[in-house]
């Protein structure tokens, strides 16, 4: 791992009936130096996809990513030999001992590995036009939040749980924004059957999901 790349470095570890999950979350630092050090470090395949991206800041957190999965793996005890990509760059186990998934945004990036179907994603909490809200939110989920004083945040939480939920899932992104979810007061979520959901605020201005397989 790139000493300094990460600003900071939140790990979470999750046991519920034999359903364990890793979450690790960084933030970056943006130095010419230390991207460079980290692109000799990445996997070939990571580094091909942040070298399609334009920005510095894109390509270290795409590089970030793909360094918490190594990372990841191997506290989870589990080889990089087996670690393939699809054609979209989502990176996958051969055999499927466990199921991973990435995610970045902004400053910080984000990896979740699990031993069930799962996905992450981590978004800024930024306005989102009302056009592209009512392209991606249901009915039932615009009229929920619609003149709320939290739109802006509310509106954020669905883009991310449809997002960490087609990850997971692997539905279409028509069948992601087909979904309906509903966020409760006390902050737990209701989504698809058969899924479970979690939507994390401790970062601040940043919102993050993770969906996992029930």
């Amino acid at each position: 791992m790139t000493a300094g790349f990460f600003l900071s470095l939140r790990r979470a570890a999750q046991t519920e009936g034999g359903k364990k999950m890793l979450l690790l979350c960084c933030r970056l630092a943006y130095d010419g130096a230390l991207l460079r050090r980290a692109e000799a470090v990445s996997l070939p395949a990571r580094r091909e996809k942040a070298a399609h991206l334009a920005s510095p800041e894109r390509r270290a957190a795409s590089l970030a990513a793909g360094l918490l999965l190594r990372r990841g793996l191997r506290l989870c005890g589990l080889s990089e030999e087996g670690l393939r990509t699809d054609p979209d760059g989502r990176p996958w186990l051969e055999g499927n001992p466990a199921f991973v998934s990435l995610s970045h945004s902004g400053d910080y990036a984000a990896c979740v590995i699990a031993k069930r179907p799962v996905g992450v994603d981590i978004q800024r909490i930024v306005p989102i036009r009302e056009r592209t809200v009512r392209r991606f939110c249901t009915g039932e989920e615009w009229d929920s939040m619609a003149g709320r004083p939290d739109f802006m945040r509310r509106s954020v939480a669905h883009w991310t749980l449809k997002e960490s939920y087609l990850k997971a899932s692997g539905v279409s992104t028509a069948g992601a924004f087909a979904a309906g979810f509903q966020l409760d007061p006390d902050g737990s979520v209701q989504g698809p059957d058969g899924w479970e959901f979690a939507l994390c605020d401790q970062v601040e201005g940043y919102l993050l999901a993770v969906c996992r397989r029930a």
